[in-house]
């Protein structure tokens, strides 16, 4: 009888443990994500020289400049390019595939999903116009930047005080169902790289408040996206080939 007590006491929560496990299991599984790849033409394709019918190094090497800004994900760089080639639409009187216009809306985009104030910032201060423009989350780029100072603030509080890091957490798992090597960029911010038909694991720290938003970018002009409504623990991201639509080289995702 002492032997069957202890037996009992000790099973009980190995039991609850494996409950546990199963319902982690479960609900893992439950969270997944299908991304369908998409082309998209790169800047460094579009042949800015011809388009804007001037020969000049700077544009000869614009759309590679281009590139490497995005594939470093720099809002920044983006914005003083969009500059660079507005300056050129207005020389020349015309545009080629990737417009200034387009290009600057693409910074934008970059800069809200990555909540920098100072980024938010210095770009109101090269287009004062983005300021009262809103966002997918229905507040103003000036408001958005209002808030992230504010919470930047009271992060570094906390941090002089000792607390940890706060904030809705968990992991994506990335699994790449393709034959290309795919960089992940989370909320605007390159996380690593996943080999073809690999799984690539993630950890993500959002605030309450913020969606999540996902992108993959292959080595064969091809992108994935995803946007999470609410942070997951557990999320399976799964990348596959589908059937592969263009995308215009000219559009830019709405901040």
């Amino acid at each position: 009888m002492l032997y069957a007590a202890t037996k009992s006491r000790h099973s009980l929560p190995l039991a609850l443990l494996l409950l546990a496990l199963l319902a982690t299991a479960v609900a893992w599984a439950g969270d997944t994500e299908v991304s369908v790849r998409e082309t998209r033409v790169p800047a460094h394709r579009i042949d800015f020289e011809a388009a804007l019918g001037t020969n000049h190094a700077d544009l000869r090497d614009l759309g590679a400049r281009i590139e490497r800004a995005r594939e470093a994900a720099e809002p920044l760089r983006l914005a003083l390019l969009s500059l660079e080639l507005q300056a050129w639409e207005a020389a020349s009187g015309q545009e080629a595939a990737l417009t200034a216009a387009a290009l600057r809306q693409e910074a934008v985009a970059l800069a809200v999903l990555r909540r920098r104030s100072a980024e938010l910032r210095a770009l109101m201060g090269l287009f004062p116009e983005v300021a009262a423009q809103e966002t997918a989350d229905g507040v103003t780029v000036a408001k958005l930047a209002e808030a992230v100072t504010a919470m930047e603030l009271a992060r570094q509080k906390d941090r002089e005080a000792g607390e940890t890091k706060r904030g809705v957490s968990g992991t994506i798992q990335v699994q790449n169902d393709t034959g290309e090597w795919i960089r992940i960029y989370v909320d605007g911010v390159l996380v690593g790289q996943v080999a073809p038909w690999d799984v690539l694991r993630v950890p993500v720290q959002d605030e309450p408040w913020k969606r999540t938003v996902l992108e993959g970018r292959g080595t064969l002009d091809s992108v994935w996206t995803l946007d999470v409504l609410r942070p997951q623990r557990g999320l399976t991201w799964e990348l596959t080939d589908g059937n592969a639509t263009p995308a215009a080289p000219a559009e830019a995702t709405a901040p």
